[in-house]
């Protein structure tokens, strides 16, 4: 019986077929040959299928997959299987409670058994999902790209599944605007979505768009309370805490406490991975807004001491308010962190606290490695945390670096 593969699925395998092999670094060349001297498909062909246009030939596809080191066999049991996760994925991202987490990994994990192209990476993408979300990983620069590439072509609601992932990745880790504003289109596109619009409150938040900032926020609000959705409530309360901040409200002292007393008083029934999401946020607020660097640096500690990858994102304000307010770092603090992950800030307090690098190293490092990354993706708060590391450098040796220091400080006059 001849193998079938069905026109739906060979739209998406082609381009997935496309990202494998860019992943194991096969050229098309290499790809299309036989190992027998003969070709799978011609060039003009493998170009075609992956770029999601269907080719007859099933069997092509399956030559492929297995120059990819891999196997096909199309599963309805699976797919069926898989539209009910989708579902189940787009009901735990409302309601963020951490037992439905649970239950969905755990049925995952027994279906991901083998290597079946297509439903193995569709149920990656879907553990990947979870686990971000919990705090219990990172996605690697490799994985980010993957997902960001595979969410262009895959059907709905997986791809705005995605598009949730690869938006928190840009604006919690890379923290640049231009990638963060790259998704703008992608969610508006998908604002029907509660999950997407929970996303569009942090890009009108980080382009300063308030006014829109406000009504959508109202509106979420009321749809959180109608729902009863208490982990999305503390999580768009403290955006909304942020926000104040930004835009220097008289009501954030008032409105940070309101947090804080329904971060205490529904702790219990919290997703451990939201409330410490949202400690990170007040923790920022105390640092930035408040100026109180040692509540600060103990809501920083309290967060690093559960979820050591939160380095990757607070790190350099956790050094920060624990220089500012004289107090000790946590011991090994860097242990568990994979150094060439981090940025270029966070490594500056590595190299300095680490390595122990001399003033006149870590000049040079502010110098050159620090100031090209703030002149590209830099802004107010990134500049005033690298000041205040030269006034620490500049008191330990007072006459030989303020040259350097002007220099430096010209760049953003």
């Amino acid at each position: 019986m001849a193998r079938e593969i069905s026109k739906e699925k060979k739209k998406i395998l082609g381009p997935m077929i496309r990202l494998e092999r860019q992943k194991l670094r096969l050229t098309r060349k290499q790809i299309i040959t036989d190992g027998q001297g003969g070709q799978i498909c011609s060039a003009t062909t493998l170009y075609r299928l992956e770029k999601g246009r269907v080719i007859q030939e099933s069997d092509v596809y399956f030559s492929l997959i297995e120059k990819l080191n891999s196997k096909y066999v199309e599963n309805r049991s699976l797919d069926k299987m898989i539209e009910r996760i989708n579902q189940k994925m787009m009901s735990y991202f409302e309601t963020l409670e951490k037992s439905v987490a649970k239950s969905l990994l755990s049925e995952i994990v027994t279906l991901k058994g083998g290597q079946n192209f297509y439903y193995h990476q569709i149920l990656t993408g879907y553990s990947d999902m979870i686990l971000v979300n919990l705090n219990q990983k990172k996605l690697t620069e490799s994985e980010y790209l993957y997902y960001k590439r595979l969410m262009e072509f895959m059907p709905e609601p997986y791809n705005v599944l995605l598009l949730h992932l690869c938006f928190c990745h840009a604006y919690n880790f890379i923290q640049k605007m231009p990638e963060i504003e790259f998704y703008e289109c992608f969610l508006m596109q998908f604002k029907e979505y509660f999950i997407i619009r929970i996303d569009i409150l942090l890009l009108l938040r980080s382009e300063n768009r308030f006014l829109e900032y406000e009504s959508l926020h109202q509106k979420i609000s009321e749809e959180i309370k109608e729902k009863h959705l208490i982990n999305q409530q503390c999580k768009v309360q403290a955006f909304y805490v942020q926000a104040i901040a930004e835009y220097q409200k008289p009501e954030l002292r008032e409105t940070l406490l309101h947090l804080e007393r329904m971060m205490a008083e529904n702790k219990c029934q919290l997703n451990p991975a939201i409330y410490n999401n949202i400690c990170s946020m007040m923790a920022m607020t105390y640092y930035v807004d408040l100026k109180n660097y040692e509540k600060a640096a103990i809501l920083f500690e309290t967060l690093l001491k559960v979820d050591i990858n939160k380095m990757y994102s607070i790190g350099m304000y956790y050094f920060s308010a624990c220089e500012l307010s004289n107090r000790q770092f946590l011991p090994g603090i860097f242990n568990g962190i994979d150094i060439q992950q981090t940025n270029v800030y966070l490594r500056y307090y590595y190299l300095k606290y680490i390595k122990h690098l001399s003033i006149t190293d870590l000049v040079h490092y502010l110098k050159t490695e620090v100031l090209d990354e703030l002149l590209q993706n830099g802004n107010e708060l990134r500049v005033s945390v690298f000041k205040k590391q030269w006034k620490l450098l500049l008191e330990q040796s007072p006459n030989k670096f303020y040259k350097d220091y002007y220099a430096f400080m010209k760049n953003f006059e």
